[in-house]
């Protein structure tokens, strides 16, 4: 494999902020708070007076931070698109070290139309969105014959480390393996290069693989997990009959030695590759030391409705705990099971401070159009995965009118502490059909959508020049993800955009530093009148 020293490039490190002045570099730490962004919007706002009496007023924040849509991949040359040339980068992931106030943001991209697709990452100073260094190759699959994709990557706290992992076909063309690669908080490579984490099927053959890997690191046993999507030929298992995998990577050296995972899920008969469960997360909990898998499946058999469902295994030796539980309801109960119903691409956060999981999924219930995705989500408790309260599946978003033909989907979420809230990140075609920018929508820790019922978000990403009156939907977000980086948030999409170095299809990872405030609700006016408030923030 090169090494990184010599792959890196320079790259522009902010892009222009199209709402007012250039940002620059060296101007983060020298603005002021109203000029990173930190400005209260009053966005709706009904004042009824009726015997000094007023009703709640709704106070939305712009909670972006810092430089616009900053620009973090530079895959190719200038304008060189995916249409023409096959050069993209997409699927971003993050992790955060809070030793080093750093992020490393990794990618599928492919740098070169002679060169087949690889895992990329990326330095981010996380107080200021700065790049440190130029994006970096991780992985070597070999030739352009061989793809590296579904990357993900998790901090280890003890070693101050990341371990990226990721899908590749790199030893037998078409046998895809879960691989890692060890990077420092400087973007250096350490450790064994592409060290295989997977082995599904016989050795060589293409017929078994391991896909869409997640990794969470566990610092009460010193060690990763790493799960996936993948077909075995163990027991009575047969090709094509996907389940998901867990498999423990020690965190002081993290070599697989014997490939023994796991078998988190067993869904159908044995033999019987009709089932399916696909697109996995997990999150660590040190509190109970458990690790909760989620994961999409058929709900009751082959071509039925899809549903999200979690499994708790022991962090010690991964020992499958309790049952299996649906987190979705995503179709009416008795409803025939049609495929009316689907909840897709799950992701879950925990909240150290009540004691419990969020899990967010996109799809389609039996009470929305037909075809129209929504965020959805719900509450866990932490010790039994029981549903909070016992009505679940909550409709977080609504794009465009109810049972037209707009969308909400891809969605992430993380906790924020300090606001105690979750932040939930997603792609939406709210505004204008088909296109998609990157929103933000925060959620109480009572489930409900800050506003108290399903809203579009925040929107934090203007590609192609955004214009509610104008609408263009050339240029596009997508795969938005979010990770938590102290007192803010740094949320990471791939996308195109209009700006002079790029173009139409013009695949690229972009990032926007959130903060999250603690409070937007405020009941009255406190201070007897309306003449000690102010539309910025203390």
């Amino acid at each position: 494999m090169t090494t990184q020293s010599t792959l890196h490039r320079n790259v522009f490190q902010h892009p222009f902020q199209r709402i007012g002045e250039q940002i620059h570099p060296e101007d983060h730490q020298s603005q002021s708070p109203s000029a990173r962004g930190r400005m209260w919007t009053i966005v709706f706002a009904t004042f009824v007076l009726l015997g000094g009496a007023a009703s709640a007023v709704l106070l939305v924040p712009n909670i972006q931070v810092g430089g616009n849509d900053f620009l973090i991949s530079f895959m190719g040359n200038s304008g060189e698109t995916l249409a023409a040339d096959g050069i993209l980068a997409r699927d971003p992931e993050s992790a955060y070290s809070a030793t080093s106030q750093r992020v490393l943001v990794v990618w599928a991209g492919v740098d070169d139309a002679t060169e087949g697709q690889e895992i990329w990452g990326q330095i981010l100073d996380s107080t200021t969105g700065g790049s440190i260094g130029s994006d970096f190759l991780i992985s070597d699959s070999g030739d352009a014959s061989r793809t590296a994709n579904d990357p993900a990557v998790a901090w280890d706290s003890e070693r101050n480390r990341f371990l990226v992992v990721w899908s590749s076909d790199a030893t037998v063309e078409g046998e895809f393996e879960v691989r890692g690669q060890l990077v420092s908080v400087d973007g250096d490579e350490e450790g064994i290069q592409d060290f295989l984490i997977s082995s599904m099927g016989p050795v060589g053959d293409s017929d078994y693989d391991a896909r869409q890997p997640r990794v969470a690191f566990n610092t009460t046993q010193d060690e990763y997990l790493v799960i996936w999507s993948g077909d075995h030929d163990t027991g009575d298992l047969v090709d094509d009959e996907f389940e998901i995998w867990a498999q423990p990577v020690d965190g002081a050296f993290p070599v697989v030695f014997f490939f023994d995972p796991t078998q988190v899920t067993s869904y159908g008969p044995a033999g019987d590759p009709t089932w399916d469960t696909h697109h996995p997360d997990l999150v660590y909990n040190p509190d109970l030391d458990e690790y909760v898998v989620v994961f999409e499946a058929e709900y009751c058999c082959p071509d039925s409705d899809i549903e999200i469902f979690g499994r708790r295994l022991r962090g010690s030796d991964q020992l499958l705990l309790g049952a299996r539980e649906q987190l979705s309801h995503m179709s009416k109960i008795n409803a025939g099971f049609e495929n009316v119903g689907r909840g897709l691409r799950p992701s879950i956060t925990y909240n150290p401070v009540d004691q419990e999981y969020f899990v967010v999924w996109h799809g389609t219930g039996w009470s929305n159009f037909v075809g129209e995705k929504e965020v959805w989500g719900g509450r866990r408790t932490a010790s039994d995965l029981a549903p909070i309260p016992f009505s679940n599946s909550q409709q977080l978003t609504q794009a465009g009118p109810e049972g037209a033909d707009f969308h909400s989907r891809d969605a992430d979420v993380t906790f924020d502490h300090a606001a105690r809230k979750y932040a939930v990140v997603y792609r939406s075609d709210h505004i204008n059909d088909n296109e998609y920018e990157i929103s933000v929508l925060l959620v109480n820790t009572d489930g409900d959508p800050q506003s108290g019922a399903p809203e579009a978000g925040l929107r934090i990403s203007d590609l192609g020049g955004w214009d509610a009156t104008s609408p263009d939907n050339t240029f596009d977000g997508q795969e938005p993800t979010i990770v938590a980086t102290g007192t803010e948030h740094m949320v990471v999409w791939a996308g195109d955009d209009d700006e002079p170095w790029l173009g139409n299809d013009d695949l690229e990872i972009f990032g926007q530093r959130i903060r999250i405030p603690g409070t937007l609700f405020t009941d009255g006016f406190e201070s007897g009148g309306t003449g000690a408030w102010s539309s910025q923030s203390p």
